[in-house]
């Protein structure tokens, strides 16, 4: 999902170097991942990579929280105690 939304991003005209820059990544890693007159999909695949640690920290961070409000409710089941 995050792909396609990073090619909408570029396809849409949002400047993803000035957007990187911003976000403190260096230039080496900038330039060396995005290339001028790179296709619109090969610059948002590169987003993507670089974007990667930021998803799945969030990822590790919010699946066990969903999983203990989602056995609150009910949804899941609780786990299995052990023998």
């Amino acid at each position: 999902m995050s792909l396609g939304i990073f090619y909408l991003a570029i396809s849409s005209g949002v400047n993803m170097t000035a957007l990187l820059f911003k976000l403190g990544f260096s230039e080496a890693v900038v330039q060396s991942r995005m290339a001028a007159g790179t296709s619109t999909f090969v610059l948002a695949y590169a987003a993507h990579k670089l974007f990667a640690p930021v998803r799945i920290s969030i990822t590790l961070v919010c699946v066990p929280l969903l999983v203990r409000h989602f056995r609150k409710t009910g949804l899941f089941k609780p786990p299995a105690s052990s023998p």
